[in-house]
């Protein structure tokens, strides 16, 4: 039921009044119920509770339930099952006085907030967790509609037993559905904590406070103090990274948790000393590992914790690897006992995942303990690396120097906005000749005929005696060069021949 308190708390504070300021306008939430009835439907009394609470804090309410058939009837008086059928949706509506809807027709963004009461409807007819138990299936109108209202990072409320929807449809969340321990009958479902653990969700115990004040339920503590607060005595979770933290990094990607742990464990210089790389490398590998392993949150930052131990122990300590192979086994001390008197902090592993995480640091660590040892004993030595480089930078483009050349610019681009615009032309001034001086007279000279007194038949004689002359030494380089050619075509076919045959 604390979920719901903190939810309530959230949609019916009171409003506050401002002077020159209307009143703003009430919360609108969604309940949504599993039909009429503990044993087969939604609980009564939480529902009516819920129903009360929203009304008197101002809050417009929506009933919905889905229109589906129940798993079976209860005969309340007997607490047997009765041979009968009955639809959540009609008996969800003796609870809302006949103001109620299908929970498909539920529009998300509508709504500020989504509650569900608990009763054994939220684990029979929302889904079958009650028959399943980690392995149930989720009602597909009810899946969307928790899974909406978390994308829309709007409250949901949940009450009783039904939490385990949410730690089905939201991995990594944090629930309480109680206590984790009987005590002596006092918490008759107790196992559904360790079932919630099993789905990949963090099991929270949670105290409330009621202020005399104010009247009003609440937690003393935030998360990560609660968290802290509700661990077994000697536990390693929560010791290095808080459940915040562990839940942000498992949002990232590789490149994001490197530089968000980083920032985490205040190693600020790791991108110039080796070591603090190392180191780094060391916890993002090993959360990673644990990410895909699917651990839960509180088993990632007990894994973490085992990791920060054991290299501490190399660095501060200098301890050997056969002192630190028995710290790791103090540290597995009570996996797979039920309720064990000794425990070494990872009891929250099962003897599976303990082989596994054994098998992980023995090969990450210990087969690389020597050189952590000399990483962890020697000082990264500082050096300062300088270099000269000389530029030789264009002239202006000043006379008499050109321009500097544009790579790939366009001639037309260059001509446009690069270029010096040519000078203009200079005016050349007229000159008037001077009047009353005489014109100077050229005359052409006469050209003397040198072929005067050369006869026809002598013309002839001097033009062959020339032209044979020049055509008698061509005919013979031509001929030479047929020759030649000639010979080099019959060395090509002989040659070819001989391979033909």
């Amino acid at each position: 039921m604390l979920a719901a308190a903190h939810l309530l708390r959230f949609v019916t504070a009171p409003l506050a009044r401002h002077i020159h300021m209307s009143r703003p306008a009430s919360a609108k939430v969604a309940v949504v119920l599993s039909g009429c009835g503990v044993y087969d439907g939604s609980e009564i009394h939480e529902a009516s509770a819920v129903m009360v609470h929203l009304s008197r804090g101002g809050a417009d309410v929506a009933v919905f339930a889905p229109d589906v058939d129940q798993m079976h009837v209860i005969d309340h008086t007997k607490g047997q099952p009765a041979e009968e059928k009955r639809n959540v949706l009609v008996e969800s509506a003796r609870i809302a006085r006949g103001k109620i809807a299908a929970l498909s027709t539920l529009d998300v963004g509508g709504h500020d907030a989504v509650i569900l009461p608990g009763g054994f409807g939220a684990a029979k007819n929302l889904c079958t967790f009650a028959v399943d138990g980690p392995d149930c299936k989720v009602n597909p109108e009810v899946e969307k509609t928790i899974k909406s209202f978390h994308d829309a990072k709007k409250p949901i409320g949940l009450c009783c037993i039904a939490p385990v929807l949410a730690a089905k449809l939201i991995p990594g969340c944090s629930v309480t559905v109680g206590n984790d321990q009987e005590e002596g009958g006092r918490w008759p479902y107790a196992g559904t904590a360790g079932a919630v653990g099993k789905m990949g969700a963090t099991h929270i115990r949670r105290d409330v406070n009621a202020s005399k004040d104010s009247r009003k339920s609440h937690s003393s503590l935030n998360e990560d103090e609660e968290a802290i607060a509700n661990e077994k005595e000697g536990s390693l979770a929560w010791k290095v990274l808080h459940i915040s933290q562990v839940r942000t990094l498992l949002e990232l990607n590789v490149d994001q948790v490197h530089l968000k742990m980083a920032d985490l464990l205040n190693l600020k210089d790791h991108a110039v000393n080796l070591q603090e790389a190392a180191v780094l490398d060391y916890y993002v590998a090993g959360f990673w590992w644990a990410k895909e392993q699917s651990f839960t949150l509180q088993q990632i930052s007990g894994f973490i914790t085992a990791l920060s131990i054991l290299l501490e122990n190399i660095r501060e300590k200098q301890m050997s690897l056969v002192d630190n192979l028995k710290e790791l086994k103090k540290m597995l001390v009570g996996i797979g006992q039920e309720n064990p008197e000794v425990t070494g902090g990872l009891d929250f592993f099962n003897t599976d995942q303990a082989k596994l995480l054994t098998n992980y640091i023995t090969e990450s660590l210990f087969h690389h303990y020597k050189l952590y040892q000399y990483m962890f004993s020697l000082e990264q030595d500082e050096m300062v690396i300088g270099t000269e480089l000389s530029v030789e930078v264009a002239p202006p483009a000043d006379i008499p120097f050109p321009p500097p050349l544009d790579e790939g610019m366009r001639e037309a681009v260059y001509l446009e906005h690069v270029a010096p615009p040519p000078p203009p032309p200079e005016k050349e001034e007229e000159k008037e000749a001077p009047s009353g001086e005489e014109e100077k007279v050229f005359t052409e000279e006469e050209v003397e005929d040198i072929l005067e007194g050369v006869t026809t038949d002598e013309l002839k004689e001097v033009i062959s005696s020339v032209v044979n002359e020049m055509l008698g030494s061509l005919s013979a380089d031509v001929g030479a060069k047929l020759k030649e050619r000639e010979a080099q075509y019959l060395a090509k076919i002989s040659k070819m021949q001989k391979i033909a045959e």
